[in-house]
């Protein structure tokens, strides 16, 4: 992506209380559902960048766009389907939380790394749901 793109977005993303998810339901089921959001990212972020696990619960989208509105949109899209797949499979609630950077090629990749990190705590700390683009300091 640094090599093709000038700019490009990342979005760490972490599934609100897996662990209780695991703790209840099994870890059979919590299987199933890291392969359900793991197939809704697939799915929404076709043609937009890649999708990889990052560890545990966590995953990190790569847009090859940094438009606001296209990943905001691609995040609702997801949202939307795995809070269906909790519904449908458990009568649950899954949901998730994100922190989204934008890497411009002068930045270094670890900044990269280490402010969407620091955006997905932010938003971990702040509620469930939530994708943080930016902390208001």
């Amino acid at each position: 992506m640094k090599i093709e793109s000038q700019e490009f977005a990342v979005v760490l993303l972490d599934i609100d209380d897996f662990k209780s998810i695991n703790d209840k339901y099994g870890h059979i089921y919590g299987d199933q559902t890291l392969q359900a959001f793991s197939d809704s990212m697939k799915k929404n972020m076709d043609n937009k960048g890649i999708v990889t696990r990052f560890g545990g619960e966590e995953f990190m989208l790569v847009f090859d766009d940094i438009n606001h509105e296209v990943i905001e949109d691609t995040l609702n899209k997801v949202a939307e389907e795995f809070a269906l797949y909790g519904k449908q499979s458990k009568g649950i609630e899954l949901s998730f939380r994100g922190g989204v950077e934008v890497f411009y090629q002068e930045d270094e990749i670890v900044k990269l790394f280490n402010q969407a990190d620091h955006k997905l705590y932010y938003a971990k700390h702040t509620g469930k749901k939530k994708i943080v683009f930016d902390i208001d300091v």
